[in-house]
């Protein structure tokens, strides 16, 4: 029998020290979490906990055995299995509206029969989600600043009425005032937060021929008629009013696309680049080599693409318009659910995709490196005889190397309100 890593949380967890036990009838492994400073443990609404066959080291991902997450609401515990040797367990903080607040990981040897204790100290974030203000962290948790209310689950002892439930045998009041959405997150603050080069919401009216950027400098263009992209579509991001667009399919140039400007043709050329996206399939269809999620290429030249295939497995291109070297992830976009994908440029030679907020795939070859002198064609939808068939959403450039965490915290923001 393997051993099992337990999660167990009580009240007492989310003020210090969250206790992770693990054991079985032969062995008995008990990981102890603390955050560093202990305010940050004041911050956590639910924790991310990886078996990974590695801790990160130079931004590099471990390979993710198991995932469990344990909500501040979710009381009781979890199993996670555990493979006998040499492993790691990753520990991610994860704020109310703000993603990551911080992580630690530490790697021990599990044999069975054995009994060990480990230590794994989760230690503020200062960049990214946790730069927001509005998390009462700005530039960083700061263990001599108070933090601010945050509305949580209730935590009653049995027998209390919660706030603001009314005496058996009271009436509620009459008039209870608007609305008040269950949940809400501010995924565009937490995109901020990273400072893109360019930011893509997709939340221009119906029928606009800009698609504007967030971030103010790189506004792209829409062009198609048969079909027109659509916009004003359902969001990917439970809990934000933001829109989608939906680019569909079409054989010819007169398809659905979004053209970005030449201004961004310095930043699709160098390297370190990251990009994410959310992107929700409708179907595939020819060519087999690739559906785009996003181009940039000299055609013929130099450049990437970046998409999925008949399949359903994420596609990453590199060098000579699509030639070659290629990357792909196990099959998963066919679900008709939306996914978090992105993909990492690293120098001088790494390639990686990400998928739901975790690396898919990565390798290590000249070919990724992107020379050329620009005159790129960069967009989505329907570019170089590269069809589309997919809601896209949320779409972010960067001109630096999005640490994993950074990653993850979008992914985790993202289905806050799920």
């Amino acid at each position: 029998m393997y051993p099992a890593l337990v999660v167990a949380r009580s009240l007492a967890s989310i003020l210090g020290m969250l206790a992770l036990v693990a054991c079985t009838a032969d062995s008995d492994y008990t990981v102890a979490v603390d955050f560093e400073p202990d305010a940050l443990g004041e911050r956590v609404e639910r924790v991310v906990v990886e078996v990974m066959d590695r801790c990160p080291t130079d931004g590099i991902e471990g390979s993710v055995r198991a995932r469990s997450i344990v909500t501040r609401a979710g009381m009781g515990t979890i199993q996670i299995p555990l493979d006998t040797g040499t492993q790691a367990i990753s520990v991610v903080a994860v704020g109310a509206a703000c993603g990551v607040i911080g992580h630690g990981c530490t790697e021990l040897d599990v044999r069975a029969g054995e009994s060990q204790r480990v230590d794994v100290v989760v230690r503020a974030t200062s960049r990214g989600a946790c730069s927001l203000s509005r998390c009462g962290c700005e530039g960083g948790v700061d263990a001599g600043v108070d933090a601010p209310s945050v509305d949580a689950p209730s935590m009653d002892a049995p027998g209390e009425d919660a706030p603001g439930e009314d005496a058996p045998g009271e009436d509620a009041p009459a008039d209870v005032g608007p609305d008040v959405p269950a949940c809400s997150v501010d995924y565009g603050a937490l995109i901020r937060g990273q400072s893109p080069v360019a930011y893509y919401r997709f939340d221009d009216a119906a029928g606009s021929p800009t698609a504007v950027d967030d971030m103010g400098v790189h506004d792209g263009t829409y062009r198609g008629t048969a079909p027109a992209p659509v916009l004003a579509g359902e969001g990917a991001i439970a809990g934000d009013e933001s829109t989608s667009v939906y680019f569909g399919y079409g054989s010819d140039n007169t398809a659905a696309a979004l053209r970005l400007p030449d201004t961004l043709d310095a930043t699709m050329t160098m390297s370190p680049l990251s990009i994410t996206q959310w992107v929700r399939v409708h179907d595939v269809h020819p060519p087999s080599f690739g559906n785009t999620l996003i181009i940039s290429e000299r055609f013929d030249v130099y450049g990437f693409r970046f998409g999925y295939r008949d399949d359903g497995t994420l596609l990453l291109s590199a060098n000579n318009s699509g030639g070659t070297t290629r990357l792909t992830t196990d099959p998963v976009l066919l679900d008709g659910e939306w996914h978090h994908v992105g993909m990492r440029l690293l120098p001088p030679t790494r390639a990686e995709i990400y998928v739901d907020g975790v690396l898919a795939n990565s390798t290590d070859t000249a070919d990724f490196v992107r020379t050329g002198d620009g005159d790129l064609d960069t967009g989505l939808g329907y570019l170089h005889a590269i069809v589309c068939d997919a809601d896209i959403d949320e779409l972010a450039i960067y001109d630096r190397a999005l640490t994993p965490e950074e990653i993850r915290a979008q992914f985790d923001l993202g289905h806050t309100c799920d």
